[in-house]
């Protein structure tokens, strides 16, 4: 019911013109609302900018002009219009084909790589709040766009060189080999959530705090990053193994 009464009342205010809605649902009634976002976005240019982005901010839909600057992952970081979701929350097939993952927005693959490990399985609508929470701090913390600090701390934590066991169970020996663009952003948003979950524990500070530090501190290239650091002891082990 309360669902119905907000899709008419959305329609009423559109067909009015009015200026300031204050429809703010609970974050629970997300799958509820899907088809009131949907409806908004057809008319994103008419309806008030904070309705239409009211589970998930502004910055959150897409990254318009600012593009991954490492030309190498550039086709493997989906933030292009064309990807832009109101939502991380698409429910698509990524799974089902090799290199399909890589047309998945990139803000979703952070938050399904955020559902690890058992115990949080499954427990999508969680991680959305706080990846939305830990990007509401970004941008109060730093002034800029969410998504672009994102993309800066994946290229900045994916490793570019790695090392990998050559030979039989006998003799084997390790062998520095480049990493794939793939590969560079699959373990750094592997590096970025693993960091922020251990941060988190037994910490005073919520996941969303240590997500956004963790984000924030790669996207500088600090080595108080997790993912930094990891990334650098693995390009030492290679370099040592070449």
């Amino acid at each position: 019911m309360m669902f119905r009464s907000m899709t008419f009342l959305c329609s009423a205010l559109l067909g009015s013109g009015e200026a300031e809605v204050n429809i703010v649902p609970e974050f629970s009634y997300l799958g509820r609302c899907s088809r009131l976002y949907r409806r908004a976005g057809q008319f994103n240019q008419t309806l008030p900018r904070h309705l239409v982005f009211v589970v998930f901010p502004a910055w959150c839909k897409a990254l318009h002009g600012d593009l991954p600057t490492c030309l190498f992952v550039q086709d493997y970081i989906a933030v292009k219009e064309k990807y832009a979701k109101y939502l991380p929350h698409s429910a698509g097939r990524y799974a089902a084909k090799r290199f399909r993952k890589a047309q998945c927005p990139i803000v979703e693959r952070l938050t399904n790589s955020m559902m690890m490990h058992g115990r949080n399985n499954g427990k999508k609508l969680m991680t959305v709040r706080i990846v939305k929470h830990a990007f509401e701090i970004i941008h109060l913390l730093t002034g800029e766009n969410p998504l672009q600090v994102l993309v800066n701390a994946i290229i900045n934590s994916g490793p570019r060189e790695d090392s990998t066991r050559i030979g039989r169970a006998g003799t084997v020996r390790r062998q520095a080999v480049d990493v794939s663009p793939l590969r560079r952003v699959n373990q750094a948003i592997w590096l970025l959530c693993t960091g922020a979950r251990e941060a988190a524990f037994r910490n005073i500070k919520t996941i969303a705090e240590c997500l956004a530090d963790e984000l924030i501190n790669a996207a500088k290239g600090s080595s108080n990053s997790y993912a930094i650091k990891k990334k650098d002891e693995l390009e030492r082990v290679a370099k040592s193994n070449r």
